[in-house]
């Protein structure tokens, strides 16, 4: 692994990797071929331990609207505040730029690009806080030349980059991310916001009032169509994304009519902050006062007894 003199110990980072290893008409046809929409990023190659690949992310600039100086890859969670350069592109050729990661061979990421043309610091290199420079870096946008997209907490579109040995389950169904959230991707948990609204007839919106809290909360509730008998029951807290953006509803279809999943339902509910939590209320213990009331208003008569003794899974 090559790395740069201060780069944090156990970085990904392999600086100068392309320039030592690819001649410069190599680099001129990957720049072209970026620009015509023939070369997809990122690119993958092996390394000489079968655990571990490259991944290489590109950006070709065409120097509209004006030159590109700097641009960062926010990858996972992979940008260190007190690293900067360790997610920064370098200029590897005229008007191609890259940022080389080694990474495990089934290695799965959402990543975003964010850039900055002309001249001063870029946005990420003038916040000085941790949140805030991690923001900056990620309110670009996907990488245009990668075709696959998926869905953010928040629903922003984010790039995905699946390594060559990841498995990827045939069942899991496409992300629809709400086109019209420009970023960044970092924080939100499925408020709302302008996503096409959730049309699927397993998959019911309900909004019910939580005593606990003193305020109305959304919960998403899906019933499988081949059920027998009891049903069991997942409870997923703060997973409005995965009722909205990520398709859940889809890919439970696909998983029980596949046979990878025994048909069970499913509660979803919206994360917020009850005012109980901020007087000392587990965050735990509201949740469960919430769905044992919940669950049994509007679920079917299969589900289990949220009153009996709960289990905890080992």
């Amino acid at each position: 692994m090559r790395t740069r003199p201060g780069t944090a110990s156990g970085s990904p980072r392999c600086f100068g990797y392309l320039n030592a290893t690819r001649p410069d008409e190599e680099l001129r046809a990957w720049k072209h071929a970026l620009r015509n929409g023939e070369l997809h990023t990122p690119v993958f190659e092996a390394t000489a331990d079968p655990a571990l690949v490259y991944a290489h992310f590109l950006l070709a600039d065409d120097g509209r609207p004006a030159p590109l100086t700097a641009a960062i890859l926010s990858a996972n969670a992979l940008v260190d505040h007190r690293d900067l350069a360790a997610s920064e592109f370098e200029k590897i050729a005229d008007g191609l730029w890259a940022v080389t990661l080694q990474v495990p061979a089934d290695w799965r990421a959402g990543y975003r690009i964010t850039t900055h043309r002309g001249a001063g610091l870029p946005a990420w290199r003038i916040e000085t806080e941790r949140r805030p420079i991690r923001l900056a870096a990620d309110a670009g946008g996907i990488d245009e030349s990668n075709q696959l997209v998926g869905a953010t907490m928040n629903g922003a579109p984010v790039s995905l980059a699946y390594a060559p040995a990841s498995r990827i389950p045939s069942s899991l169904a496409t992300a629809t991310p709400d086109w019209h959230r420009p970023g960044p991707a970092v924080g939100g948990w499925g408020g709302p916001g302008q996503a096409p609204g959730i049309k699927h007839p397993r998959l019911h919106h309900h909004e019910l009032y939580d005593e606990n809290c003193q305020r109305p909360r959304d919960l998403w509730m899906y019933v499988p169509a081949q059920a027998v008998g009891p049903t069991p029951l997942a409870i997923v807290h703060d997973g409005a994304t995965y009722a909205r953006f990520l398709a859940a509803a889809e890919s439970l279809d696909a998983a029980i009519a596949s046979g990878e999943l025994a048909p069970a339902a499913c509660a979803v509910h919206r994360q917020h902050h009850c005012s109980d939590q901020k007087r000392g209320t587990p965050r735990a213990r509201g949740n469960h006062y919430f769905y044992r009331r919940a669950v049994p208003a509007v679920g079917p008569q299969s589900l289990p007894d949220l009153h009996a003794p709960r289990r905890r899974a080992n």
